[in-house]
């Protein structure tokens, strides 16, 4: 029965090789599928030949791989459908992205304000930072954002440096160096400030 069993096997992935090699991804899925029970092997398949919207069903229905089902569906331009498993999955960002694709700007903001606040939920302000910044374009909070995670001491070190990138100007960044120092450094974040100081020093321009 095993050598029987090996024997079918091998026939069948003979003929899925078959008719990959002539372009028949639609017959050599359903072999995958229907034949040797592998849905993976089979959505692959299907996503290779890049029929994106049947690889999508397979990834979701058989092997309850919602990424993989989400990802295929935007390949295939079926933004509604993807943008929905985004949703499912908590991909607010993805989301966002395809809303605007999709002319929904509202919605689309809406998604971006999910995902700050997703990353702010797991203490990533500089990820919370990027998407106000990036796909907001609200650089106060952005900034306020990038001064928590310093007052937080997560991401302290990064979060401070660039915070203090949005001061361009020397004589700007000189007094917010100094109100931080004197408001808001203290014994546990001193080392860190001082590794920003000697960073902005290693610049060389006239704030060394």
């Amino acid at each position: 029965m095993g050598d029987e069993f090996f024997q079918l096997s091998a026939k069948y992935r003979k003929m899925v090789a078959e008719f990959v090699s002539r372009g028949e991804y639609e017959k050599a899925a359903f072999v995958c599928l229907k034949l040797l029970q592998e849905p993976l092997s089979a959505a692959k398949t299907l996503e290779a030949g890049e029929l994106y919207s049947q690889a999508a069903a397979i990834y979701e229905e058989h092997c309850k791989d919602l990424n993989k089902a989400a990802e295929c569906y935007e390949k295939g331009k079926m933004f509604e459908k993807a943008v929905d498993l985004y949703n499912e999955l908590e991909e607010f960002e993805k989301a966002g992205d395809l809303y605007q694709l999709l002319y929904r700007f509202k919605e689309s903001e809406a998604a971006y304000l999910r995902a700050a606040k997703v990353f702010l939920r797991k203490n990533n302000y500089l990820e919370g930072a990027r998407v106000y910044q990036e796909k907001l374009e609200d650089s106060d909070l952005s900034r306020s954002t990038l001064y928590l995670g310093w007052q937080n001491n997560y991401q302290a070190y990064r979060s401070l440096s660039k915070y203090l990138d949005y001061f361009p100007e020397l004589e700007v960044k000189r007094t917010e160096f100094e109100r931080i120092y004197r408001e808001d450094v203290g014994p546990v974040r001193a080392k860190v400030f001082l590794d920003v100081v000697i960073k902005e020093y290693q610049k060389g321009n006239e704030l060394a």
